[in-house]
């Protein structure tokens, strides 16, 4: 097995986010789960709740909203084609933090995306990966982006 062709990605993809379609016109740009920026803004918004953490008695609705809001401000970074009751609605945080809180299905979709190591793959083992792929079998990795 080629390890760095197996588990390279590119750090840029990973905090600047891919674009990923939705459907039906949308799409979002997701960076990556776990990425430097998300990191330090999660262990922030946690540090006051360090105590009630540690013992086990943090809520559950606390829990989502620190959560919700972390993947507003590091994971879901842009959208496009966003459309509320025939209106289109722009890209900001605080929408961010609407949708992700009312949506649940909307939220696991932006945290899987998150979570995809392929969508955040480095060019150059992407590159590798078609030319080989499709001049074995002729069929391309499936990646939108």
């Amino acid at each position: 097995m080629d390890f760095k062709k197996r588990y390279e990605t590119s750090k840029e993809l990973e905090s600047e986010g891919v674009w990923e379609d939705i459907g039906e016109g949308f799409r979002v740009r997701v960076a990556r789960a776990n990425n430097p920026h998300h990191q330090r803004t999660a262990e922030s918004l946690m540090r006051p709740y360090r105590r009630q953490i540690a013992s086990g008695n943090l809520s559950v609705e606390k829990q989502q909203e620190i959560t919700i809001k972390s993947m507003a401000e590091c994971l879901l970074l842009d959208w496009d084609g966003l459309v509320i009751d025939e209106k289109a609605v722009p890209y900001s945080v605080s929408q961010a933090i609407e949708l992700l809180t009312e949506y649940k299905d909307f939220r696991e979709e932006v945290a899987e995306i998150a979570q995809s190591m392929d969508l955040f793959r480095s060019k150059e083992v992407e590159d590798a990966e078609k030319n080989s792929s499709s001049g074995s079998s002729g069929k391309s990795s499936g990646k939108t982006t």
